[in-house]
């Protein structure tokens, strides 16, 4: 089996979020089950490394990547080469996968593969959620979505979604008679088999010694919920006053300055710690060593990060905005509030005061990423449906033939 994946921007450039992460994770495991996958994507976030601007193919863990240059609008992605190649290479492949709906490369990608007669995924990653078009929503986005985005989505052969919510809320709210499976992202399990074996988060930001903290790990985006946690942690503090508050992640649109800003007219800014975006040893240190997670998402397809937390044995709060929120709080893995400062607040205050239920949480945690979110499940499931949308696909046409 051959998949070509087109995404709008690819690893290494983390920086742009855990769907860079996640799909990345799912193609390098694909090919260790021996699905033959190629990726087409541009060079966003990478343009000042001339190794990610050649159009050559790139082996990035056993994944070939081509990194196509765009112009104009960083999420956008505007690249002409890239539906070039594309209008000449998706006849080799047996399935297209697109991630994404909002971009340049996904309609590149369903226009390239309605010419040529092959079949196509689309995983929309949580950008047509009810909830993300109210916020970030403008007249362009609407024309844009009427116009070109509509029609991928309709020709898709099925839509891929992660979590149940996000199948529901997008189907009902768009109207899409397309076919559509949920397969959760998944995480590389190995990472997190030894965790004591990581130097103290402490010893990455001695400015945490003698302290205890919340974690909130994620993009910086309004999205997210940030205002919501910087409130309830002002409260919370009164309660807790040697708690800190670590925000980790980048800040690509520059929303942390209108945080700074909340936290300094409340007093706060001395007790919160500003990481940039984690890697490695020192973003497992920050989940592992936390005393609880945060994320009180406006809208939230699914959480890897939340995920990610789980994996590390440390208690989540979460909004009941985040894709997987039903799931969690199915398995009493977390705790869901609104998205409001009073419930997040008392949430927090609760599971500070009370160690017994922290280590239930967290102990559930645990068990749920290890039972519903281990990455070599997940691909047996997504081979499946490559599987079954390729059969489907064949014979529908060859009735039409």
């Amino acid at each position: 089996m051959k998949i070509l994946h087109v995404t709008p921007s690819y690893f290494p450039a983390v920086q742009f979020g855990g769907p860079i992460q996640s799909v990345h994770l799912l193609n390098k495991t694909l090919v260790t089950e021996g699905v033959l996958v190629d990726v087409f994507t541009t060079n966003a976030g990478l343009e000042n490394f001339p190794e990610f601007c050649s159009r050559k193919w790139k082996n990035i863990d056993g994944v070939k990547v081509k990194y196509f240059s765009y112009y104009g609008y960083i999420h956008y992605n505007l690249s002409p080469q890239l539906l070039i190649s594309l209008l000449k290479a998706v006849s080799e492949y047996d399935l297209v996968h697109i991630t994404a709906i909002w971009n340049f490369p996904v309609w590149a990608a369903a226009t390239a593969c309605k010419r040529a007669g092959v079949p196509y995924i689309i995983s929309p990653r949580g950008t047509i959620y009810p909830e993300t078009v109210d916020i970030r929503s403008t007249l362009l986005k609407k024309i844009y979505y009427k116009v070109l985005a509509k029609r991928c989505l309709q020709n898709a052969s099925a839509i891929h979604y992660t979590a149940i919510d996000e199948q529901s809320k997008v189907t009902n709210f768009l109207q899409l008679p397309t076919a559509s499976f949920v397969i959760p992202n998944g995480i590389d399990l190995n990472e997190y088999r030894n965790l004591e074996e990581i130097p103290p988060f402490v010893s990455f930001y001695p400015e945490l010694t003698g302290k205890t903290y919340i974690l909130f790990l994620s993009r910086i985006n309004v999205k997210k919920g940030l205002d919501i946690l910087v409130k309830a942690f002002f409260k919370v503090s009164v309660h807790f006053p040697e708690l800190m508050l670590v925000i980790a992640g980048p800040d690509n649109e520059g929303y942390g300055t209108i945080i700074r800003e909340e936290l300094n007219e409340r007093g706060m800014l001395n007790k919160t710690l500003f990481t940039g975006m984690l890697s490695g040893e020192t973003k497992l240190a920050a989940y592992r060593d936390a005393e609880v997670f945060v994320l009180p998402s406006y809208s939230e397809n699914f959480g890897m990060s939340v995920v990610e937390a789980m994996a590390s044995a440390t208690p989540v709060i979460i909004s009941d905005k985040v894709g997987i929120a039903e799931d969690i709080k199915k398995e009493e893995a977390g705790i869901i509030v609104n998205t409001n400062v009073e419930n997040v607040q008392e949430a927090i205050i609760a599971l500070l005061a009370d160690n017994h239920k922290k280590k239930e949480i967290a102990e559930n945690g645990k068990k749920m990423a290890k039972t519903f979110y281990d990455i070599n499940a997940v691909v047996k499931k997504i081979i499946l449906h490559y599987k079954k949308t390729i059969c489907s696909y064949e014979k529908e046409n060859s009735r039409v033939g």
